[in-house]
């Protein structure tokens, strides 16, 4: 009887010890330092391709205390990285967190903007207005923050949309390359840049990093392909521009290898400048790099350029594990890197091998679509926009003479369906009504619809194709089968381990708060993962 008592006062005691909420690791310890290490365009078939050239001090050194995860799903549609990096770090769909893309239309303004720009604040070093205001959920960060105020969150991202993601609404620092060549922020965070920051503005960043020709690591013949310009390959794969304007020649920066050296040293600065890991509270550094290459499809792995980008960033991973080592210990750091969605093959690579693809051309569709209202019901700008295969009816004009919103958004969708390259298309009403299983397409744009920021109607496209806007960039992704990501959950002594079964990104903040033993974000839908 007494053993059987001690036996029941031990499981009390376990499931209400701190060590109930870190289950799934090594270490029952509250790690002092979280790191989410997000990279654009990073897939895992690319990492298995490159791996037997990567040092064993990078990705190999992450790998070997980590579970790995390559059948990571997307339970919506994105439309751009913003989605996807708010859809991690909320542990939610853009259904709840509300961020449907890296641009939205704004009918108060009858035009395209950022999802974070927000006249209401100030830029701070740079030229971009952002703030997380359309963010509707709340991040890892945010709830990290409100379980511990004196816990410090920094985030260094390449451009606003991304940085402002990561560092949710209560970040201390967020911190971005903006398109004027300086390092930004918004007074949404702070009325001044962080000194870490504010010196690297100092230093020069077009000697120190923008203005780098970017040279291959090894000799070129020891390359698996060829370099993009073939045969007239001179020895170099990327000159910056001196013509053009600013934002044009940044552009092109953020897809070079030296932007991930920059954003590694800037990391670096804001972990040792903030005492990053050194306080009794766990702290939260957020970075993201890119695998992506200026002039090259996102997720295609086709050139010398492409490979040399991952050796580089190999290298700069392995600088920022060493500095995490020594200010903080890797076993008392908790880290996840990801990627995001990206399409396999280029619009124009499939045109090559005869498989049909194409480029959806939405301002001539809208003119198209208004010339058919109008024949149904008079004169008038029926369509007030398109973007991202979102189409917004005018509602002012529509319900103004009378007219059922419900039968133009039938039309509509009806009237899209003719299009070349259009597979199908629904109405909102349709949207949100939808159910059944998580990867029905009707399920899926629900996740992704947002009631005021989606269109009135939502149209699909067949494999391959894809839409453009009117300065020739892809917006979103093709249409096809869902995309898997990879994701590496590790330090912290976690064992190695690799998990095939398909798991959704959406797990993966509900995991980390157990481990840093504070509540999930508000509009999580997941309660983790386990191991």
């Amino acid at each position: 009887m007494r053993n059987k008592l001690l036996s029941i006062l031990l499981l009390i005691f376990l499931l209400n010890s701190p060590s109930a909420f870190s289950q799934g690791t090594a270490n029952s310890e509250k790690p002092k330092l979280a790191v989410i290490i997000c990279v654009d365009g990073l897939q895992g078939e690319h990492l298995s391709l490159m791996w037997n050239t990567f040092s064993n001090k990078g990705f190999k050194r992450l790998a070997s205390t980590s579970k790995y995860y390559p059948n990571v799903a997307c339970n919506y549609i994105a439309s751009g990285t913003t989605s996807d990096y708010a859809s991690l770090m909320t542990g939610t769909v853009p259904f709840y967190h509300g961020i449907t893309g890296d641009k939205v239309y704004d009918d108060n303004e009858d035009r395209i903007i950022s999802i974070v720009y927000d006249n209401e604040y100030e830029n701070v070093g740079g030229s971009s207005i952002a703030s997380a205001d359309r963010l509707q959920a709340m991040t890892i960060a945010d709830a990290l923050k409100a379980a511990s105020p004196q816990s410090k969150v920094c985030a260094v991202a390449l451009n606003p949309e991304s940085a402002v993601m990561l560092g949710g609404h209560t970040a201390n620092s967020v911190v971005w390359i903006d398109n004027n060549g300086k390092l930004g922020t918004s007074n949404y965070y702070s009325n001044h840049l962080p000194s870490w920051a504010s010196k690297m503005n100092n230093n020069g960043l077009e000697t120190s990093y923008t203005q780098s020709e970017w040279r291959p690591m090894y000799a070129i013949n020891t390359y698996r392909f060829s370099p993009k310009s073939g045969k007239g390959f001179d020895g170099i794969f990327y000159r910056p521009q001196s013509k053009g304007s600013m934002e044009t020649r940044i552009k092109a920066f953020r897809q070079t290898p030296y932007c991930n050296t920059m954003i590694k040293d800037l990391a670096i600065a804001a972990m040792k400048d903030e005492r990053m890991g050194q306080g009794p509270q766990t702290d939260l550094l957020c970075v993201q790099f890119t695998a992506t290459v200026v002039g090259h499809s996102i997720g295609e792995f086709n050139s010398a350029e492409r490979e040399d980008l991952y050796l580089k960033l190999d290298k700069d991973l392995e600088l920022l594990l060493n500095a995490i080592d020594q200010q903080v210990g890797l076993s008392q750091t908790l880290i996840l890197l990801t990627g995001t969605q990206a399409d396999t093959y280029s619009s124009e690579t499939l045109q090559q091998l005869r498989i049909s693809a194409g480029t959806f051309q939405g301002d001539k569709a809208m003119v198209l679509l208004n010339g058919y209202l109008m024949s149904l019901h008079g004169d008038g700008r029926w369509v007030e926009g398109c973007h991202a295969q979102h189409i917004t009816l005018n509602k002012t004009l529509i319900e103004g003479k009378g007219y059922s919103m419900a039968k133009f958004r039938e039309e509509t969708a009806e009237f899209m369906t003719e299009f070349e390259g259009v597979a199908s298309a629904y109405t909102a009403d349709q949207i949100l009504r939808a159910t059944g299983k998580d990867d029905d397409m009707l399920v899926l744009l629900r996740n992704s619809f947002y009631k005021r920021r989606s269109g009135d109607v939502i149209f699909t496209l067949l494999p391959g194709w894809c839409v453009k806007d009117k300065e020739g960039e892809q917006v979103g992704f093709q249409g096809s089968s869902p995309r898997r990501l990879a994701v590496y959950l590790g330090g912290m002594n976690i064992p190695q381990q690799s998990f095939n079964d398909k798991v959704l990104l959406t797990d993966f903040i509900p995991t980390l708060c157990r481990i840093l033993q504070i509540p999930m974000p508000n509009a999580s839908l997941s309660q983790g993962l386990t191991w």
